[in-house]
């Protein structure tokens, strides 16, 4: 019987790889250590880019809330200088032997034509809900002549057994003469402290500009009203 048998060369051809196949199929393997730095570098870029939004939305709360606690002082300025909202003209020249510098409102720098009317101020006073304070006018009504400058009181008294300190905000009603209405001295937007049981009067020096009579707007306005309203300050040493 014959056997039939492949020569050896030929049987070690089935074994044969070329070069070029080895390095193939040993590229496609995956180097462990090259993934898992792709893998730490993709989480550092996640982090930076995480913590840069949240600097960014912290540096956008904290311009808005600036923006917030400037908008009130600013607006104050605004009302004071203009009357908006029924705020009340300030007037700071007040010469050394008490007299008041008078200026003339509401545009009209020409000579007054309306005779001169008295008008009535009335005071009132408000408390907010969270001081214990009794606030009260001195005066419920004062006659007055336009131009000439005027002098009245609050007083205010701390009913509680602690210090504490109060602010105050004021307007003039009604509204569209308030640019009209001068406060000379006030105690309002300044701090006051009172202690346990204290009582403390407050005096305000204002007039009313005389042009409130040239104002079309205004020739039915025969009466004023002067509010303050006592808050408790954030600030209490």
């Amino acid at each position: 019987i014959l056997s039939l048998r492949a020569p050896s060369s030929l049987a070690n051809t089935s074994r044969f790889v070329h070069p070029r196949l080895l390095s193939t199929q040993s590229s496609e393997e995956p180097d462990p250590n090259q993934k898992r730095n792709t893998e730490n570098n993709n989480k550092e870029d996640v982090k930076a880019k995480n913590r840069s939004i949240g600097m960014w939305s912290f540096a956008a709360v904290i311009a808005a809330l600036g923006l917030a606690y400037a908008a009130v002082p600013i607006y104050r300025l605004f009302c004071r200088a203009t009357g908006y909202g029924g705020t009340v003209r300030t007037e700071s020249s007040v010469g050394d032997d008490g007299s008041v510098s008078l200026s003339r409102g509401g545009g009209d720098k020409g000579p007054r034509t309306a005779p001169l009317r008295p008008l009535t101020i009335n005071f009132n006073a408000d408390l907010s809900d969270h001081l214990p304070w009794r606030f009260k006018p001195m005066q419920h009504t004062l006659q007055i002549i336009p131009g000439e400058p005027a002098l009245a009181f609050y007083q205010a008294t701390n009913k509680s057994e602690t210090a504490i300190t109060g602010v105050a905000t004021y307007n003039i009603t009604p509204q569209k003469a308030g640019n009209y209405f001068v406060k000379v001295q006030c105690f309002c937007f300044d701090e006051q402290r009172l202690g346990p049981h204290e009582s403390l009067p407050m005096p305000v020096l204002f007039y009313v500009d005389p042009a409130i009579l040239d104002d079309p707007n205004l020739k039915d306005v025969n009466q004023l009203t002067l509010s303050y309203m006592f808050f408790r300050s954030e600030v209490q040493e």
